[in-house]
């Protein structure tokens, strides 16, 4: 800005706008090319503003918004959400901001073309794969991730309740003001190992066992609602199936019947379980 004896010379360039005030009150609004102003007491201030692509501080907006409401619905788009609401600002055609709930910003759009997608997380907490592709820089902050394999069992959880049981593959959801967990259980057979335990059979002999059990989870869900630490919980359960059948039995019953004795206690103790459990004996 230059001073011209009683005149002010102002150029606005191409992608800015000028906010000119006198005595700090919003006079009107200064487009593009050079301007002289009359300011004969000094009164006036200009303020250039860049518009391409830009935001308005929002605090500004608002007094903007109570003394000329027309001129903030022709300068600006406000975006504002709501509780439980996610936001895609798209400018140009780019998505460049990500809004999560309770925020509120503003941007010029006398040169840029202003989109807002709006995505409410309370009915559904997926994430589409279009929106994952649009939120890429942003993805850590707001969103959850998981991969579930072709072996396993994915089981959502959102604020601590199961709401699904997920296919195999890739899922996202949005986190914004709630917990959501993702629990992978592996499907295949897994093989727990009983090694040396020391017991004795009723007829006060010791015994140094070792065994081999195989399970396998057919209900992942009953099995995450039971069972903590599935692997620590079977390990338990046979230790204490071997040694109430060993402390029942003499040597001879022992040696005899190692086989069927094996299946049948295990079988026993499993069958309520979700938990599917086989029984290889190594030695005894």
């Amino acid at each position: 800005m230059t001073w011209h004896l009683l005149m002010k010379a102002l150029t606005v360039k191409d992608g800015e706008r000028a906010l000119l005030t006198r005595n700090g009150r919003l006079e009107r609004v200064l487009e593009p090319g050079r301007h002289l102003l009359f300011d004969l007491r000094h009164q006036l201030t200009a303020e250039i503003f860049n518009v391409v692509r830009a935001e308005f501080p929002a605090e500004r907006y608002a007094v903007l918004k109570a003394a000329r409401p027309d001129l903030a619905a022709e300068l600006f788009e406000a975006v504002e959400t709501k509780a439980n609401e996610i936001a895609i600002v798209s400018l140009d055609g780019r998505p460049v901001h990500l809004m999560t709930p309770w925020q509120a910003r503003i941007y010029w759009k006398v040169a840029t073309s202003v989109d807002v997608e709006r995505i409410d997380v309370a009915s559904d907490p997926r994430v589409t794969a279009r929106h994952l592709a649009m939120i890429e820089r942003n993805r850590p902050t707001i969103v959850t991730e998981a991969v579930v394999e072709n072996h396993e069992a994915g089981l959502l959880y959102v604020e601590g309740r199961l709401l699904e049981r997920l296919a195999p593959g890739r899922h996202a959801f949005w986190i914004a003001g709630r917990k959501i967990e993702v629990k992978r259980l592996d499907l295949r057979p897994q093989a727990v190992e009983i090694t040396a335990q020391e017991m004795l059979t009723r007829d006060r002999i010791a015994l140094r066992v070792t065994l081999t059990a195989f399970r396998r989870i057919v209900d992942p869900e009953r099995v995450v609602a039971a069972v903590p630490d599935v692997d620590a919980w079977l390990y338990r359960l046979v230790q204490f199936a071997i040694r109430e059948a060993v402390a029942g039995r003499t040597l001879d019953e022992v040696l005899r019947r190692r086989l069927r004795w094996m299946r049948s206690c295990a079988t026993m103790y499993a069958s309520a379980s979700p938990i599917a459990v086989s029984r290889s004996p190594n030695s005894a």
